[in-house]
């Protein structure tokens, strides 16, 4: 480009700029915004609960039937609402636990969990932009939320299944995915020594 069709092409910017009208939207328009922006974080709200519930409902409806089912054959008293036993007076809450052993040890190699931790970041990085684009201030758990979302994975399938594993930006088989979480969240749960 020569120095005059950049003087020109300089002269024509400089003279659209100056003819644009920057400022505040009518009340009307900034209602609409504002109106807009309410009903998007309430479907981030609901459907981040509907997450939370399903993931719930994934993790402790096994746990549920079986302490339901197991009390009622041995005799024991069981709450009618969740099947848990009652232990003790009735003012206190029923305690819920699963048989199950959890592998503290998972053999996962290094890479698994470099992807599992770079998905992990990717998802709280989507969801923050999600966030971010209400106005005010933005505070989110983003390991609870990819952990609630990887439980109620766990019990999904088909298309649920592959629209959860694309938000959390999975990449692994699903018996690596469940492995590496596992270890990640050990990692998270061990004491942490001090540098000396």
């Amino acid at each position: 480009m020569n120095d005059e069709t950049e003087v020109k092409l300089r002269a024509a910017l400089s003279e659209r700029a100056g003819s644009v009208r920057v400022g505040d939207p009518n009340e009307g328009v900034a209602r609409r915004i504002t109106a807009r922006r309410h009903r998007r974080h309430r479907r981030l709200v609901t459907s981040s609960a509907v997450i939370v519930v399903v993931a719930a409902a994934v993790a402790f409806g096994p746990v549920l039937a079986t302490s339901r089912h197991d009390h009622k054959a041995a005799g024991k008293p069981t709450s009618s609402s969740t099947g848990a036993t009652l232990a003790g007076p009735a003012h206190q809450p029923a305690v819920l636990a699963s048989r199950l052993v959890r592998d503290t040890r998972p053999a996962v190699s290094p890479v698994a969990l470099d992807a599992l931790e770079q998905a992990n970041a990717n998802s709280a990085i989507d969801l923050y932009h999600q966030l971010a684009a209400t106005p005010g201030n933005v505070f989110f758990s983003p390991y609870s939320i990819t952990t609630a979302i990887s439980m109620a994975a766990a019990g999904a399938r088909g298309e649920t299944r592959a629209q959860m594993l694309a938000v959390l930006h999975d990449t692994l088989p699903p018996a690596r995915f469940h492995d590496a979480t596992n270890a990640l969240n050990l990692a998270l749960l061990a004491p942490r020594t001090n540098p000396g």
